[in-house]
């Protein structure tokens, strides 16, 4: 701070008024990726057993495109699903980069429903991740891993979060 600066700053704090916050507060962006149902693969003892799309005209309609250097740097993201998981079902979700045609590491996400017998309602967070610089199509892609069958997707957010003035 230049001196008239910092003289200002001492006769503000010596007057006793407020001064402002200099410190950085965390932000959060959250993306809408998809409200409603969308493709899952139906996975049965080691095989796929349904459709499990992964080229970019199956899941085009449920692409977003995400460019990370648009956020300062040090941001990270979170999958953040909602979803109902049937009964002694196991269900998974991963963030997938369709540009790349690549798994995003560390967006991957499961829950279980082992113990009802009724529907269970859940909103899970994947671990913090970063994204590859640069733009890219972004899609989630589920798998029933146990039990058969879904309970249905509700939402599918990606969180950003990073700190800020």
């Amino acid at each position: 701070m230049n001196p008239v600066g910092t003289a200002i700053f001492i006769l503000i704090v010596l007057m006793g008024l407020p001064t402002w916050n200099l410190h950085a507060q965390g932000r959060e962006d959250q993306i809408l990726l998809i409200f409603g149902d969308i493709p899952r693969c139906q996975v049965g003892e080691g095989a796929i057993e349904g459709p499990c799309p992964t080229n970019l005209p199956d899941l085009r309609p449920w692409a977003i495109e995400i460019d990370p250097m648009r956020y300062p740097a040090g941001a990270s993201f979170r999958l953040d699903i909602g979803l109902t998981v049937a009964p002694g079902a196991t269900e998974c979700a991963v963030l997938f980069n369709l540009t790349d045609s690549a798994v995003v590491i560390g967006s991957d996400v499961c829950v279980s429903n082992q113990g009802s017998a009724d529907l269970l309602p859940v909103r899970v967070r994947s671990s913090s991740f970063s994204l590859a610089p640069g733009a890219r199509e972004y899609v989630a892609r589920f798998t029933i891993a146990a039990g058969g069958s879904s309970g249905g997707v509700q939402s599918v957010r990606l969180i950003v979060t990073w700190l800020g003035r």
